[in-house]
């Protein structure tokens, strides 16, 4: 017996996700991360993840694959294998790969073909509906050439012949591992048997696989088998593994002992889940807080503005009226003064809201475009009375802007009457003023472009016209645009209310919907069964462009009412046109001076008509006149302001290039400054080194002929010291 002896290694594997024509698993691709980081955990690599078709043959060529690579795979796990039968063919393959009654001379240790022997004899396979036949020569086992005893003979026997089981995997479907040729492999069951998932399966089935006593990281890239292959439970890997499991920061946070990639697999965690937070955050912010916030603001005016009416029975009804009207108004003015109407519409989520109007807004200003109605900043807004109505509320077309707000709030719901049944459900709007209480009933719908590179501009934020044949041409223009033919009529007389707001058909494009004010003792209901979708409702041209179809042609409410193309016109016009038709045809057998009178009649209404239409297209020639000369001016204007904005970009380019060169100029003579003040201090330094090195030379000099002087006198004393006297005769001496 072989002394056990574990070795952490990381082992190795590879993935094959089996998949057919009735069934692909894709939540192991979504979840294939956090398969590898948890199976990294357990010393585990995802080498390889492959999808393989259903098919015996396939899988062998898969096997022979992993088999034959370099890589040093030692884990093999295939997924989706066990279909819950006992002649799967994962199953079938696995007991071919361990026999049961397996002989010493089925395989040879010491095979001259490089190692590798084959299974030859067909194996008897027990407890099996059919036997499992296939090519046995596609099938290789690899053997170490070594000699081996028979005590390690028959244990490695024993080895390769038991199929282990992973317990179950969920509804009792259980998994299967073996141990073939120094590998693990390791199929699992089908995800729509279990229920369970495929990743969890695999990092399930993976660590119960390699927690078997004997297969451990060490055993298999050593090639060495050991004697035991019983299950160990959980608690004794836990006692008897070396290694350390890591805590829950030390999973998360990078430590010194970790690699460079986990640290930085962990600063991009780290950095995903902060981001995650954030904009969870910001998500939470924009979807849930601000809206609620929102709706509290408003619920305390709708409070207000929709007060419980207790009237008395012997009250003046209209004067109660009146006064809570005028004590509601009262009550937001002190919130408010710029409050000048509130606005609802009934069978919507959110349209109930006050109307501001600030007096100082125009083209590039609008107050309360992102301002609460308490003047707060908001990127909800307030809805808001357009600049061009001259009169405010008593224009004859009152505009009014609000935000389209994705969660539905302010003026988003406006979208949905393009539907039909949308409209039929609300056909009526209710706007009401210090001044009056009244209801509206919607006259159009449509979609128009705010960018002239999508088409022609139609101009529907007029909130005044020059006459009424200038108003009944804007009628007809939205009418002719409107999705729905609501068969509400309107004529010259009526006031309009137009609710616009942001569209995303087109960039910048904007949905409005048009009502007028319910008439002097009409009924406010409207015959919504009446009401149908326009198949020939007038787009911008960058519809046709995109979509195809062909643009109807507009003229003039004149024109068209003389065609019989406004059945939604009840204005005098036609009422008398239709009763000189009338007359003419019921009193035909009248006398003569009846006929004259009434062809004299005729012929002045036609002489009226046409003096009417002259002076339109005179007023309409006019206008386009003026339009041209104020466009011209605006021309004029904008190329004499870009051209007083070019000059002066010139002359500051010019006064900047005449600075940057004064101020070349100046360092330029600094430096040359500069460079002289060098140049003579220098000469300074060398003149006064030259001077002092004379000076030192000349000292030397004076101070080597002193020397010589002072040696000498020396000489010349030693030498008259060493002179014998006068009174000396040397030739007396020698005489003697």
């Amino acid at each position: 017996m072989y002394d056990r002896q574990e070795v952490y290694l990381e082992l190795k594997a590879e993935i094959y996700s089996v998949v057919d024509k009735y069934f692909k698993p894709t939540s192991l691709d979504k979840k294939m991360n956090s398969v590898t980081n948890q199976l990294r955990d357990a010393d585990i690599e995802i080498l390889y993840k492959t999808d393989l078709e259903a098919d015996k043959i396939k899988l062998l060529e898969a096997l022979r694959q992993s088999y034959s690579t370099d890589e040093g795979i030692q884990l093999i796990i295939i997924a989706n294998a066990l279909d819950g039968t006992p002649n799967c063919d994962t199953l079938e393959l696995f007991k071919k790969l361990c026999p049961k009654h397996m002989k010493n001379s089925e395989y040879d240790e010491d095979s001259e073909d490089g190692n590798i022997s084959e299974y030859k004899d067909k194996v008897d396979l027990e407890n099996l509906a059919s036997e499992y036949e296939f090519d046995t020569g596609e099938v290789r086992r690899i053997n170490r050439k070594r000699a081996v005893s028979d005590d390690e003979s028959s244990q490695r026997h024993r080895a390769v012949n038991e199929i282990w089981s992973t317990g179950d995997m969920g509804k009792g479907y259980e998994g299967c591992f073996i141990l073939y040729d120094n590998k693990l492999i390791l199929a699992l069951p089908k995800e729509a048997l279990t229920k369970v998932s495929t990743a969890e399966m695999i990092i399930s089935g993976a660590k119960k696989a390699t927690s078997a006593r004997g297969i451990t990281t060490g055993n298999l890239i050593g090639g060495k088998i050991t004697d035991h292959f019983d299950y160990y439970s959980l608690a004794q890997e836990k006692e008897q593994t070396k290694k350390k499991k890591k805590g829950f920061f030390a999973k998360i946070f990078p430590t010194k002992d970790d690699k460079p990639l986990e640290v930085v697999r962990k600063i991009v965690l780290i950095a995903a889940s902060i981001t995650f937070i954030i904009t969870a955050i910001v998500l939470c912010k924009l979807l849930f807080i601000e809206p609620a916030q929102v709706e509290e603001k408003y619920d305390e005016l709708r409070q207000i503005a929709h007060p419980v009416k207790v009237i008395s029975d012997d009250s003046d009804t209209d004067t109660e009226k009146a006064a809570q009207k005028l004590d509601r108004f009262a009550q937001l003015k002190a919130i408010n003064k710029e409050i000048v109407g509130w606005i609802y519409i009934p069978n919507t989520t959110y349209i109930d809201y006050p109307v501001l109007e600030h007096k100082g807004d125009g083209p590039y200003s609008q107050y309360y475009l992102h301002r609460d109605y308490k003047g707060g900043s908001s990127s909800y807004g307030s809805i808001f009375v357009d600049y061009r109505c001259e009169h405010s509320v008593n224009s004859k077309n009152v505009i009014l802007h609000g935000h389209n707000m994705d969660n539905g709030m302010v003026f988003h719901q406006l979208l949905s009457y393009a539907n039909l049944s949308f409209y039929q459900s609300s056909p009526v709007i209710q706007f009401d003023t210090p001044e009056f209480d009244a209801d509206w009933k919607i006259i159009s719908v449509f979609k128009t472009n705010t960018l002239t590179s999508q088409g022609e501009f139609f101009n529907y934020l007029r909130g005044e016209f020059d006459s009424e044949t200038d108003f009944m041409d804007f009628v007809y223009n939205i009418m002719e645009r409107s999705l729905i033919d609501t068969g509400v009529t309107v004529n010259e007389d009526d006031q309009l209310l137009t609710l616009s707001t942001c569209s995303y058909e087109f960039s910048n494009f904007r949905t409005v919907v048009v009502a007028r004010r319910v008439r002097k003792g009409e009924s406010s209901t409207v015959d919504v069964s009446q009401a149908a979708n326009n198949p020939d409702a007038v787009w911008p041209q960058c519809y046709y462009a995109s979509r195809g179809g062909t643009r109807k042609e507009l003229t003039d409410f004149i024109t068209a009412n003389k065609a019989g193309d406004t059945p939604w016109y009840d204005g005098d016009y036609k009422l008398d046109k239709k009763d000189i038709r009338k007359i003419k045809d019921s009193d035909s057998d009248k006398d003569s001076d009846s006929d004259d009178e009434e062809e004299r009649r005729r012929e002045e209404e036609e002489s009226r008509l046409a003096e009417e239409s002259r002076r339109a297209e005179e007023e309409e020639s006019s206008r386009l006149e003026e339009e041209s000369r104020r466009a011209e001016e605006s021309r004029q204007a904008e190329e004499s302001r870009k051209a007083e904005e070019s000059q002066k970009a010139e002359e500051s380019r010019i006064a900047e290039e005449s600075r940057k060169a004064e101020e070349s100029r100046i360092a330029e003579e600094s430096r040359l400054a500069e460079e002289e003040a060098s140049r003579l201090a220098e000469e300074s330094r060398l003149a006064e080194e030259s001077q002092k090195a004379e000076e030192s030379r000349l000292a030397e000099e004076e101070a080597s002929r002193l020397a010589e002087e002072e040696a000498s006198k020396q000489a010349a004393a030693i030498a008259q010291e060493t002179q014998p006297p006068e009174w000396y005769d040397p030739d007396e001496g020698s005489s003697e």
